[in-house]
């Protein structure tokens, strides 16, 4: 085809097209590497759009970063390829161990592009081949006019072995989008149904929470028909309330085929779409809800948008081979125990010496307090190891980073020593709180108060230590607590939640540290009426310090504060740390100390979180004695009733150890402190791995 004949094929393009033709395609993300590949190179689609080169596209719109910023981690390339009157270059590349960028561009004599062109692209390293999904291209800002030059950058999978081996990129197949027309589906009146007798006297709350389990019946649903007359919906419930529209539906079953006929989205009666404000999702069944005029509810229809397809152009076929260099070296950063991080501007990648949850959920925070946007995160697992991989959605520096968190925990927080180390006795006059949520703010303690901020409103927390919900307010100024919960707790304190956003407790329930409680918010007076600020605030009580107010039936109503707990507070948050020098060292290295569920029956009883794996020792010089049948009613149980220790001091006390695996003392040896007793696990009654200890001031004689 000349280009006369092209110039001629490209003509006006619609203007919505334009934000569509940008969004990637669903499922086309970086993926990371874990098999070897096969010879065949991966294919990508290269969708792009015509910009002026360097002024309008480059990391900028790649990596959030100017140019300027870039220098030290890029290096040009300038590999260029000439098919005819066009010429195709790569014209920068920036690679560190695990994430691969190019930018490119294509140059024509004339202005043939426009933000519909497309191209097709092979990019391969031999037998260290990219992965197929490995690659994406995002368009950048569109033209008003067409332009002689097209932009794009590519980002795939990097490892090793493509370091060693040449790239092969081929380009060709320049064509461009068109998307075809509208489907007419079906026109539906919402508003009788929302009338109807379908789902008369129906609980709303119910409906939305159990809908997934109510579906079974399917008594008096809507079926919602195509031009051809099949079912593609089913509509069991709409429900109608304050300007807002809320529809339970089901789709068939094979709605998730590639040749599945269109089931359309909602529109009004001038087929614009209705806004979508929030629902619940899952491959059959939904719950949407939209906000509408009611006068629009009879004139609803359901009308499937046209789809984008790829027309193609031009046959010309660019390929160049070139050496791809390593731009940028990863730092380690200074993590826990067991757990290495390595660091670049664009990725990241973690190593725990243990299995880990991956479900309890990943953060990065910047010292800035900003979250890390994520492209993809992937992971890798074994009995023994956890593996995570991050790329980044745009530049940072690595020395910036403040917190890596996973299932709550600060993968680099090192805590620092105590000046003193306390006796043992008196570590158990101490309080001991657990972090409410990952990754909060704290502020430090103000009369009395310590405000733990969040980035958004509706972060689940929890409990930060164990007891008994007293009341629960979920509305009302309350003191400017706002909504908030009352928890006695097992030492006596009350300890008061403020400013939550939902509660998901109630009176009477017994909660042990970890239990959700509800989420942040900034209901009541938080935040010193700071907008975008949410949260909680937590207050520790002395009994004498609250008045509780009751109804005649004893029921607690409310509560209030006096002015001397604010005054004359009880610090909420202390951190104590160990020292090897003291009487007593930690039985965990870096373990968390707290009390637990067994606590309430056994005073001296704490539990040292630790991960699964980590060597618990001696926290004194003794004895080790078996384990006698003098102990409270099932506490043997609740310790994990196998590998229990028992060493007796110098002094006739003794501790317990329990929650342990791989024990291999026996009774008369004798240790010294710091030696390794065991590993901690979560064996007994435990709602965490560690070790668990009980103290005895005077154990019996054998």
């Amino acid at each position: 085809m000349k280009r006369k004949e092209l110039w001629e094929l490209l003509g006006e393009v619609p203007a919505d097209m334009i934000e569509e033709a940008s969004v990637p395609r669903k499922g086309n993300r970086v993926l990371w590497l874990r098999r070897a590949l096969p010879l065949a190179a991966a294919v990508l689609l290269l969708c792009a759009t015509a910009v002026a080169a360097g002024k309008y596209f480059g990391w900028q719109d790649v990596l959030n970063a100017g140019p300027e910023q870039m220098t030290d981690y890029t290096e040009p390339l300038a590999v260029q390829v000439d098919a005819g009157d066009i010429t195709f270059t790569v014209t920068e590349a920036l690679a560190d161990e695990r994430v691969l960028y190019l930018l490119w561009e294509m140059q024509a004599p004339a202005a043939i592009f426009d933000e519909r062109s497309t191209v097709d692209g092979r990019l391969d390293f031999g037998e260290a081949s990219v992965d197929a999904g490995g690659g994406m291209i995002f368009s950048a800002q569109p033209p008003k006019e067409k332009s002689n030059i097209l932009c794009g950058y590519l980002v795939a999978d990097w490892n090793d072995a493509m370091r060693d081996s040449t790239a092969h990129l081929r380009v060709s197949g320049l064509g461009h989008l068109e998307r075809t027309g509208d489907t007419f589906i079906a026109k539906v009146d919402m508003k009788a149904l929302c009338d109807s007798a379908v789902r008369k006297g129906v609980d709303l709350d119910e409906w939305i929470s159990n809908y997934p389990q109510m579906i079974g019946d399917g008594e008096g649903s809507y079926e919602v028909r195509n031009t051809d007359g099949e079912v593609v919906q089913a509509i069991d419930m709409a429900y109608y309330e304050a300007g807002r529209l809320y529809v339970f539906s089901r789709s068939r079953e094979d709605c998730t085929e590639p040749d599945s006929p269109p089931h359309g989205v909602l529109c009004d009666s001038t087929g614009e779409s209705v806004e979508n404000v929030g629902g619940r999702n899952d491959i059959f069944y939904s719950v949407d809800y939209y906000d509408v005029a009611e006068e629009e509810l009879p004139n609803l229809q359901f009308i499937q948008p046209g789809r984008w397809q790829r027309v193609p152009d031009y046959d010309a076929e660019w390929e160049v081979n070139f050496d791809i260099p390593q731009t940028v070296e990863s730092v380690e950063l200074d993590a826990a125990e067991g757990v290495t991080v390595k660091c670049s501007p664009v990725s990241m990648e973690i190593t725990i010496n243990r299995p880990v949850d991956s479900s309890l959920g990943w953060a990065v925070y910047l010292k800035d307090g900003t979250e890390v946007e994520l492209r993809s995160r992937d992971g890798n697992q074994t009995a023994t190891k956890t593996e995570m991989k991050m790329i980044f959605c745009r530049a940072i520096a690595p020395e910036e980073i403040e917190a890596i968190y996973c299932g709550g925990v600060n993968l680099l927080r090192q805590s620092p020593a105590a000046e003193d180390e306390p006796a043992f006795e008196e570590i158990f006059d101490r309080y001991y709180y657990r972090e409410p949520f990952a990754g909060y703010r704290l502020e430090e303690p103000v009369r009395g108060v310590t405000a733990f901020y969040s980035r958004q409103k509706g972060t689940p927390f929890t409990a930060l230590q164990a007891g008994t919900v007293v009341y629960t307010a979920d509305k009302g100024w309350n003191q400017g607590m706002g909504r908030c919960i009352l928890i006695r707790q097992e030492d006596g304190l009350y300890a008061v939640y403020a400013h939550c956003e939902e509660i998901y407790v109630q009176a009477g329930d017994e909660v042990i540290a970890y239990t959700q409680l509800g989420t942040t918010g900034d209901s009541g007076n938080f935040g010193n009426g700071s907008s975008g600020v949410f949260g909680i605030e937590f207050s520790l009580v002395r009994e004498e310090d609250i008045t509780l107010k009751t109804a005649r039936d004893g029921t607690v109503t409310g509560f209030t504060v006096g002015r001397n707990a604010y005054d004359t507070p009880i610090l909420p948050m202390e951190t104590v740390e160990w020292t090897e020098d003291g009487a007593y060292i930690a039985p965990a290295k870096n373990g968390t100390m707290s009390r637990g569920v067994i606590g309430a029956s056994c005073p001296t009883y704490r539990l040292f979180e630790a991960p699964a794996g980590t060597a618990a020792v001696a926290m004194r010089d003794g004895v080790v004695e078996k384990v006698p049948n003098k102990l409270k009613e099932g506490m043997t149980g609740a310790m994990g009733r196998e590998n229990l220790v028992l060493i007796r001091h110098e002094d006739g006390s003794a501790i317990l150890y329990g929650h342990l695996k791989n024990v291999t003392l026996k009774p008369g040896d004798t240790v010294k402190q710091g030696e390794t007793l065991g590993e901690c696990s979560d064996s007994g009654n435990t709602w965490a791995a560690g070790v668990g200890v009980i103290y005895y001031s005077a154990y019996p004689e054998k």
